[in-house]
């Protein structure tokens, strides 16, 4: 899991490669899927549902947007540790990018399941497809290019679903 030349150096910096590794790859959930070398491994797909999973632990309210402010910094440093710790440059077991951007698509929504589902279908299609901007983001250097994407797609499905709720008052 961790670069094996890395953790020679061992002690209190042997346990920051690890919960580095441990946070960026959703607690080890994207190794169930991980394979070297393979791309479409739906990693993806695990690092947005674990971004779900926690979401009951957070607020709902503004200060939910707090926290994913100061959580997109500390995922850029996060991931950067990562990359240099897996010795990958964009290793797909790096799922916090989909962490974050889950949390992204469901900023000032309700917390029903319509909305929930809504969010988790249209972030995986915005991830996938990265239309326009969405795409171009992630060819910047780095943590930048791997997180701005998926905040991106996170920000698109929101901004999709927060139109469709007050034009529509759909699921109100």
């Amino acid at each position: 899991m961790v670069n094996p030349a890395l953790s020679r150096k061992g002690g209190v910096n042997a346990l920051v490669q690890w919960l580095v590794v441990a946070c960026a790859t959703g607690g080890g959930t994207s190794f169930l899927l991980a394979r070297p070398g393979r791309r479409d491994t739906g990693t993806g797909t695990v690092g947005t549902l674990v971004g779900f999973a926690i979401l009951p632990l957070l607020p709902s309210d503004w200060t939910f947007v707090v926290v994913v402010c100061v959580a997109i910094p500390i995922a850029l440093l996060i991931i950067e540790r990562a990359r240099r710790t897996l010795n990958v440059p964009d290793d797909p077991r790096i799922v916090l990018d989909e962490i974050i951007g889950a949390w992204c698509a469901v900023l000032l929504l309700p917390r029903s399941w319509p909305y929930l589902l809504a969010a988790f279908i249209l972030f995986r299609l915005f991830d996938v497809w990265k239309p326009g901007p969405i795409g171009a983001s992630q060819h910047w250097p780095g943590s930048v290019g791997i997180l701005l994407d998926d905040v991106l797609a996170g920000l698109a499905a929101c901004g999709v679903l927060q139109v469709v709720r007050f034009t529509l008052g759909w699921m109100s």
